[in-house]
């Protein structure tokens, strides 16, 4: 750190010195095209010098609250298990607890200078306490006292201020270079000059996150001596499965909803989705990959999963009893702070609750739309057994109902356009026969009428990769009573009016 900036204020210092030599030197003794080349060399020193001192300027701490904030008046078991594992690890409680959108924990200091006169953050994430049980969580909050333990939050201020230095010396010293482009002179001495900081910033990044991956060694050293190593090695085989998984189940489940003023129960909803047989078996298959393969990088802040559980398998660990309740029971009114998370996530939107078995009726206009849109484009007559699926009538489709010319649109940026429209399509169709679509996260929506069930997603990728026959496709639809359907929009008016 005293490396860089001593490294920073002698470069910056000695450019704009040359800058002013050279340009000393050049009026006195240039003439004709050296004189303007030898100024513009001692501009762009001056320059670059100015951005290297702009750049090491120490930026304010604004700290933004990541998450609802936690009270232990509100909380009272929680922060009972907080002040707890904050005892037996020797350390100050967090002043304050946030309660995150994420598979994760973790501890910080803000506020003050530097570090000095800060304040202990923690955030806990709700994916997190919603897929472990009360030990795992237990050992994962050891492991984060385990960073104040090691002095690990103290040094990182110092650390991420001096990162953010050189990461803003190198891009500002680029976007310079890139903004002289047309002045070849200046480009070429503010990329020269910012070379060095390339490389030094290389040189650091790999430095600390190795250090950042013995602070993770020591935390879970924390955690096995006051939780014991089964609980921390199965709460890391759990959150690793859990981040994995997060973004997907937001996508794909949660972030519809939200965007159309809906919200189900994250944690109920998570914990399906992670129990779907297609998720369950993707997530255990890259699990093992992990375990048997996983390879650290120098730029890693995190040892490899498996290294983890090698180094806190080996550590003289007490016997502690494992409580296998939910760790979400430790929170009270999880509802509420759903809720509260929600409103945070979509800034203050109203949002109407409903329930997973009912949320895919929420997407009923958007199919319907679909096949407003589709009609501009199908021929008359067109019935689920009749829909396109040659490359040329895709193209042509595509054409009429986006208004673009689609020659030159790849195949299977084309398949999978027609793969979501006629999804959507075909779902407006279930719906409009008396099907009622249900969701289950993590898996595909079905559809219901009576004992007839039928999914369209599966039969739609199947059929349009050439993976379904025809025979097999029309046997499902003839089987759903919609085998002569109509899709258009003359036979659609009439078959609503009728």
């Amino acid at each position: 750190m005293v490396l860089f900036f001593s490294l920073a204020l002698t470069a910056s210092a000695g450019l704009v010195y040359g800058a002013y030599e050279l340009g000393a030197f050049t009026l006195e003794h240039a003439r004709g095209r050296g004189l303007v080349l030898l100024l513009l060399v001692a501009g762009a020193m001056g320059f670059g010098g100015l951005v290297i001192l702009w750049s090491i300027v120490p930026r304010i701490d604004r700290f933004t609250p990541p998450g609802p904030e936690l009270t232990a008046k509100e909380q009272p078991v929680l922060f009972q298990e907080i002040h707890r594992i904050a005892e037996m690890t020797g350390q100050q409680p967090p002043t304050h607890v946030y309660l995150v959108p994420d598979v994760n924990a973790f501890v910080t200091e803000r506020g003050g200078w530097m570090g000095l006169g800060s304040q202990r953050v923690m955030g806990l994430g709700l994916g997190l306490v919603n897929i472990l049980g009360v030990s795992e969580l237990r050992a994962v909050i050891a492991h984060e006292f385990g960073h104040f333990h090691g002095g690990d939050t103290k040094l990182g201020p110092w650390i991420y201020k001096t990162r953010g230095a050189i990461i803003r010396t190198v891009q500002n010293l680029y976007a310079a270079g890139e903004a002289s482009a047309e002045v070849g002179t200046v480009a070429f001495v503010l990329k020269a000059v910012g070379k060095p900081f390339e490389w030094f910033a290389k040189g650091y990044l790999r430095i600390t996150q190795a250090i950042s991956r013995a602070q993770e060694y020591s935390a879970d050293g924390v955690a096995v001596r006051t939780q014991g190593a089964a609980a921390l090695v199965e709460g890391l085989k759990k959150t690793h499965r859990g981040g994995l998984a997060f973004s997907a189940f937001v996508d794909s489940e949660l972030g519809p909803l939200l965007e159309n003023k809906r919200h189900a129960p994250l944690g109920e909803g998570f914990r399906r989705f992670l129990g779907a047989p297609s998720v369950a078996e993707r997530l255990g298959q890259l699990e093992k990959e992990e375990l048997s393969e996983g390879k650290q990088d120098p730029y890693d802040t995190h040892p490899p999963l498996r290294e983890r559980i090698r180094h806190a398998e080996s550590l003289d660990a007490p016997w502690v009893a494992q409580d296998m309740r939910p760790a979400v029971e430790l929170l009270a009114d999880v509802p509420q702070l759903e809720a509260k998370l929600y409103s945070e996530w979509t800034q203050g939107a109203t949002l109407t609750p409903i329930d997973w078995a009912e949320s895919a009726s929420v997407f009923v206009p958007d199919w319907r739309a679909a096949l407003l849109d589709a009609q501009r484009g199908l021929a008359h007559g067109t019935t689920p057994l009749t829909l396109p699926t040659e490359t040329p009538a895709l193209r042509e489709l595509a054409a009429k109902v986006t208004g673009q010319d689609t020659d030159h649109v790849p195949e299977d940026t084309l398949q999978q356009w027609a793969t979501g429209l006629y999804l959507r399509v075909l779902s407006a169709v279930l719906v409009d026969h008396g099907f009622t679509p249900s969701n289950n996260p993590g898996e595909a929506i079905a559809f219901t009428r009576g004992e007839l069930r039928i999914e369209p997603s599966s039969l739609v990728r199947s059929y349009l990769r050439g993976e379904l026959g025809r025979e097999a496709w029309s046997a499902s639809w003839q089987e759903a009573g919609l085998a002569d359907a109509p899709l258009t929009p003359a036979d659609v008016q009439q078959r609503r009016a009728g």
